[in-house]
């Protein structure tokens, strides 16, 4: 395929047209996988001088971007730093077209590809400092004061430039580059932008970038002495002239820049006020410095001043966070001197506490105004937060902490707005004018964080007035009456060592004893009514989530009674399961992890067993047969549900387990195509102990495998996430046929339906099914291993490998293929281990004779070495072990008169030996690995082996392959079959190992007879690496550590 600048252009160019498009994408997509040659098409479309449109260059930059991101890592020193170098020139050189989206993805390769450099350095050049002086350079041309755009490129190049080399190897350099930076073209700037009229200016993004320059000056890492340099002594005047420039407009982009200013005037003002504490430290740049600031601090405030009386008219519910920082530098400027109680920015603090009636007056509109936006904008985004609420209120708060006056007039307004309410005298259509609601909001929000010296009775009242009338109260007032409880309840709550419990009072009472709240505690009150109105149908859903965040605080500060904890889990579980918004549980989730942590196990079994019993879970699957979206919706919850409850428990009770599979299953008897979600709880009980086990475990399961027996070909879409499940209940199969001594358990009946179908796909569900269960067999329930392994062996493994698997391997998912056949594989080898550590079975060695068993031999030992020699990721780390544990059983059956196809297993052999040992010991030296290509010298017709091994290459294979310099990658993308979850849960589980080939031989004795094995082999078929690595392990032969039952950790 050709791969050039008008090749790309012309498939570009064919995007836009709707009748090429799928075409040219597909094109496109092949043309990226040229590396290098895709990289410079997409450079010289983007970029170069050609008569390319507008849409084709912004469609190859972007190409060019994800590229690049693609493959940075393995680009070629030279070219890399090519590269590098030349895209700031030639967005310059493009800039006269004034395509912005195209500049912007320029910057975005440059930005991309200037961090690969500063985090590898070292791999491209010998002198960093030289190529980072170059690409300054480049910066600095672009800088052109009658092009905005190419202006506005070079700047935000210059901000990414000096974020990112904020290593010290580059702190001399940036501290020079910054401030020449600064004084040759920033200062220039800024007297522009000043000089503007701001509100006609066309590109207010240029300021932004303009502001975000500046800022980098601080983060992430600050210049040197960039306090006391002379270089940036004038930086924060000419920020105070942008912020006022920016504070008396209303225009909606210039909020960020805005946000910017009073970042870094937030930074000086917390400098100075550090200065100004310990004077002794300060250099006499510094005292210059501070000097100046006695009329800037004051332009800092005008400014503030001008910002605040527009408060009211903000647009909060673009929530910008200029106005959060707006507030947050006026409170600093408010800060004490903790030595003389006066204002560490003296004439700030009184400019500002002149103001104070006016802004206050201004902040209490703004706050109306939040509680009226939060309120119109509920229906839609519940969860909107207004952050500049917290500093302002935090503001007014320290005003009043200056002055009584203003809190007192300040206490009287909260008093004033809250008196109808707290009166009792507000009807129910009071309660739906918004009007009487925001007065509430507001009024709390004082109360809670403005007003330091509010009495506690006035806060109490509030909040029991609040519960109260929860019913009637908008969801955004009581959240806020919500807030003011948990800071009465925790935040300033001092009697938690005294606490008494109260049961079952009224309001009535609480309210008497809030009267004499000096002599009596009114908390235990507030939590009591909180339980009682959190176990009722009063409130709405959204009261339920603020009522269950505080309850679940309770009962972690054990405020909460037991039987009252099991009330509250009782509930959450319910306004769960009911629930038509799964996003609005999360307070509900909260309390039942908080409330399942409380108990003992043996304490919480029968709650559980009693919720789940009761008609609300065990009309489940009665309404599934309404088909609709509600019904499906609470199956769903229900699902959700025990998944939250089995996870959080760590001890199970078989009772629970058998109220969950019951339900479970009776689920599954009425849709099977719920499976997914059924097992998905299930195989939570994987990783649990399960205690007091008393019924029969096949009756827990049966419905379930016998499901899937009866499901056709649709079982396979869901039995890949059963398999977890299944494993865990396997040695109770054991157990139920050593007593009841018959084979044919519902789990076998299920792995009979799957070899009959006879497909690659069945068969890899069954042969993962049998190798596991002949593990466990073999491991635990030795009494019935002959019966099992004369079974198997006769209806299992004589029908799949006596035939040709060329047959069988169709065409599936290759990612799905490769792991079949590793399943296949990991039989086979069990088959023929156990098969030897008995007594080696004569039908097995006469099978492997034969043509369609030596394929299967060749086959099955070629797909055991690529799936144990890509062990990158430890992917499935224990089922690689316990394959590499069988094949180390198998050798002398293997060895059996097959001496024409020995040089197959030399490879196997020696991985096998390899991941045993490295297990323990990551030391071991690696082998050498194989690919496709030894099966080429094999004496096995091609047309027997091809369709094996055809079409197991996906695309993440290819991609690996490409990214990794991988041969052979056997594990990429193999978690998504659905193989997936086994393949994460149960493989990489140390416990799956099998520990049957060491027990059954002893380490040393294992390793001895692979290496036995080695030396028999013609090794001249692989080459001289491959003699060299075995001779060196033929020559360790005495060196093998003492291994154990627990050597697979």
């Amino acid at each position: 395929m050709e791969v050039s600048p008008q090749s790309l252009y012309v498939q570009l160019s064919a995007i836009q047209n709707p009748a090429t498009l799928q075409e040219a994408t597909a094109t496109i997509f092949k043309m990226r996988t040229f590396g290098k040659q895709f990289i410079e098409a997409a450079f010289t479309v983007a970029t170069g001088p050609g008569d390319y449109s507008i849409y084709a260059r912004i469609a190859a930059a972007i190409e060019l971007r994800t590229a690049l991101e693609s493959n940075m890592k393995f680009i070629e020193q030279n070219y890399f730093i090519q590269i590098l170098t030349s895209i700031i020139p030639a967005a310059n050189s493009i800039s006269s077209l004034n395509a912005k989206a195209l500049m912007n993805n320029l910057q975005l390769c440059f930005e991309k590809m200037f961090d690969q450099f500063r985090h590898m350095s070292s791999k491209y050049t010998k002198e960093p400092l030289q190529i980072c002086g170059v690409i300054f350079q480049q910066i600095c041309q672009t800088i052109n004061m009658d092009s905005v755009m190419q202006t506005d490129f070079g700047i935000q190049c210059f901000t990414c430039f000096q974020r990112l080399i904020s290593y010290e190897m580059y702190k001399e350099f940036k501290n020079e580059s910054c401030g020449y930076f600064y004084q040759t073209y920033l200062v220039q700037l800024i007297q522009f932008i000043v000089g503007l009229d701001i509100e006609s200016f066309q590109q207010p993004k240029f300021i932004h970038s303009l502001t975000q320059a500046l800022r980098s000056f601080f983060e992430p890492r600050e210049v040197e002495q960039l306090y006391s340099n002379p270089a940036f002594s004038d930086l924060p005047i000419g920020v105070t002239y942008l912020f006022q420039k920016l504070s008396s407009s209303e225009k909606f982009e210039l909020q960020n820049a805005k946000e910017d200013c009073c970042y870094i005037l937030l930074r000086y003002v917390q400098k100075v006020r550090r200065l100004l504490i310990n004077p002794i430290a300060s250099s006499s740049a510094n005292q210059s410095f501070i000097e100046k600031w006695d009329d800037l601090q004051v332009d800092i405030a005008k400014a503030i001043i001008v910002d605040i009386k527009q408060c009211e008219h903000f647009n909060l519910f673009a929530d910008h966070d200029s106005i959060n920082s707006v507030f947050c530098l006026a409170c600093e400027l408010l800060e004490l001197n903790s030595f003389d109680n006066k204002f560490c920015h003296e004439k700030a603090g009184v400019l500002l506490m002149e103001h104070a009636d006016e802004l206050v007056q201004q902040i209490f509109l703004m706050i109306i105004n939040a509680g009226n936006v939060r309120m119109e904008h509920f229906e839609h985004d519940d969860l909107l937060v207004i952050d500049c609420l917290k500093p302002s209120v935090d503001f007014v708060r320290q005003i009043c902490m200056n002055n009584s006056a203003i809190e007192n007039g300040l206490c009287e307004q909260a008093q004033q707005a809250l008196s109808s309410f707290l009166s009792g005298s507000l009807s129910e259509s009071d309660y739906k004018e918004q009007e009487n609601e925001a007065k509430i909001f507001v009024g709390t929000l004082l109360i809670r964080r403005a007003l330091p010296n509010i009495g506690l009775n006035i806060k109490n009242l509030v909040c029991l007035r609040g519960l109260q009338m929860c019913t009637q109260l908008h969801e955004i007032v009581f959240e806020e009456i919500a807030k003011l409880i948990i800071q009465v309840t925790f935040d300033d709550y001092s009697f938690r060592d005294n606490y008494k419990f109260i049961s079952s009072t009224s309001f009535d009472a609480a309210f008497v004893a809030n009267n004499n709240f000096l002599e009596e505690d009114v908390v235990p009150y507030i939590i009591d009514l909180m339980i009682q109105l959190y176990c009722s149908d009063q409130p709405r859903i959204f009261q339920y989530r603020m009522l269950s965040g505080i309850l679940s605080r309770s009962i972690r500060n054990n405020m909460v009674q037991n039987n009252n904890i099991i009330d509250l889990l009782t509930k959450s579980l319910l306004i769960m399961l009911n629930n038509e918004g799964q996003t609005q549980s999360g307070g509900m989730v909260t309390l039942t992890k908080v409330a399942i942590s409380v108990f003992q196990s043996v304490d919480l079994d029968p709650v559980l067993c009693q919720i789940l019993s009761t008609p609300d879970f065990q009309d489940l699957p009665n309404i599934l047969v309404n088909n609709n979206q509600k019904t499906h919706l609470k199956v769903d919850n229900a699902f959700n549900i025990l998944n939250l409850i089995i996870e959080n428990v760590s001890i199970i009770s078989s009772n629970f387990e058998s109220a969950v599979v019951d339900l479970c299953t009776r689920i599954l008897y009425v849709n099977f195509d719920l499976s997914t979600s059924v097992f998905k709880v299930l195989n939570n009980f994987y990783t649990k102990e399960i205690q007091n086990y008393r019924d029969a475990p096949d009756e827990l399961f049966d419905v379930c495998l016998n499901g899937f027996a009866q499901a056709g070909d649709k079982a396979f879409e869901c039995l890949g996430e059963a398999l977890v499940y299944i494993k865990s209940v396997m040695r109770r199969h054991a157990a139920q046929i050593v007593i009841k001594q018959d084979i044919r358990t519902s789990l076998i009946q299920l792995i009979d339906s799957l070899v009959q179908r006879n497909t690659i796909t069945s068969l890899g569900y069954a042969t993962i099914l049998l190798s596991q269960f002949l593990d466990v067999v073999v491991s635990e329930y030795s009494v019935i291993l002959p019966q099992i392994f004369d079974y198997f062996t006769q209806n299992y493994f004589i029908p799949i490998f006596s035939q040709e698997l060329a047959q069988i391997c169709g065409e599936i998912d290759p990612d799905m293929k490769r792991m079949c056949l590793f399943n296949l594989a990991t039989f086979f080898f069990t088959m023929i281990g156990v098969s030897e550590a008995m007594s080696p079975s004569q039908v097995i060695i006469d099978l492997l004779q034969t043509q369609n068993g030596i394929v299967s031999l060749v086959s099955m030992s070629f797909v055991a070495t690529w799936a144990l020699q890509d062990h990158k990721y430890n992917l499935g780390g224990s089922w690689r072990f316990t394959l590499a544990s069988y094949i180390c059983c198998s050798v002398d059956t293997l060895f059996s008169g097959l001496s024409a196809h020995l040089p197959i297993l030399l490879p196997t052999l020696l991985w096998c030996r390899y991941i045993v040992l490295a297990a323990r010991d990551y030391s071991v030296e690696q082998p050498p690995q194989i690919s496709f290509y030894i099966l080429q010298q094999l004496q096995i017709s091609e047309q027997l082996l091809q369709p094996i091994f055809a079409g197991l290459f996906s695309e993440a294979i290819a991609h690996a392959q490409l990214t990794e310099q991988i041969d052979c990658p056997f594990w990429n993308r193999n978690e998504a079959t659905q193989f997936g979850d086994a393949l994460k849960i149960i493989g990489g589980c140390s416990q799956e190992a099998s520990r049957f080939g060491i027990s059954a031989f002893g380490g040393g004795l294992l390793l001895g007879r692979v290496l036995e094995r080695v030396k028999m082999i013609n090794v001249a078929l692989f080459g001289v690496e491959y003699q060299a690595y075995v001779q060196r392990v033929i020559q360790t032969t005495g060196n093998l550590p003492d291994m154990n039952i627990d050597w697979y950790e």
